[in-house]
């Protein structure tokens, strides 16, 4: 079996004192030697505290997209699985990291995930995925879509391959302004209420509703065979 070892990526904007409340959950229910890469954008880096103790990637700035498949091409050599961290969640479940990559260690492609308390077994919403996927298709988030669906895209893939995997123990708490545990800042009215959210749901079904995503579905079923 591939040695685990988990890449947790942090893409972060205008949300400094979240990262912090992330990164000490980090440290309280990590089991596993993960690699923690916060992102963030040039322009705004400057808000936050910038510590030895993780590692940081400052660019200029990108949308989430761009930022998970630029970070894991970065950070794929030693690492077999990656999972996308928004800055509102809340990782309370010790050793989650452990947990999820066990669900799928017995397979070359999967996608686990636990419950976040919105969507729970509905959505991966923050899912640790085989980094197979990345070597195989050349990217984890959708490259046609700018921020969402990227929970949708490792579904739409785990589920034709039979490797989507729920814990429903694992909890991974998403502090989203739905729940009135955020504040409604720019950040989500940016993603969710700008006409690029429905860009990016017209991009993730044309995707869905193609030959490509057969032929994505069919190349990552084939390295479980």
């Amino acid at each position: 079996m591939t040695t685990q070892k988990l890449l947790i990526l942090i893409p972060s904007r205008n949300r400094p004192a979240s990262v912090e409340r992330l990164l000490k959950a980090l440290e309280e229910t990590l089991t596993t030697d993960a690699t923690v890469v916060v992102c963030l954008d040039a322009d705004d880096a400057w808000q936050y505290r910038i510590s030895t103790e993780w590692h940081f990637m400052i660019e200029p700035r990108m949308r989430l997209t761009r930022w998970i498949n630029f970070a894991t091409e970065a950070h794929r050599e030693g690492h077999s699985h990656v999972i996308l961290l928004g800055d509102d969640v809340l990782p309370e479940t010790v050793g989650w990291d452990q947990i999820l990559m066990d669900s799928i260690a017995d397979v070359n492609f999967g996608v686990a995930y636990g419950d976040d308390g919105i969507q729970h077994e509905n959505l991966p919403t923050h899912a640790v995925v085989s980094l197979s996927m990345f070597d195989t298709l050349g990217w984890i988030a959708l490259p046609w879509t700018k921020h969402l669906y990227l929970d949708n895209t490792w579904k739409a893939l785990a589920e034709f391959t039979g490797t989507l995997r729920y814990s429903p123990d694992v909890k991974l708490t998403h502090l989203h302004r739905n729940l009135g545990l955020s504040e409604d800042d720019y950040v989500y009215r940016e993603a969710n209420d700008s006409p690029q959210a429905e860009a990016d749901k017209l991009a993730f079904y044309g995707w869905y509703e193609s030959s490509d995503f057969i032929e994505d579905a069919q190349a990552l079923a084939e390295l479980n065979q």
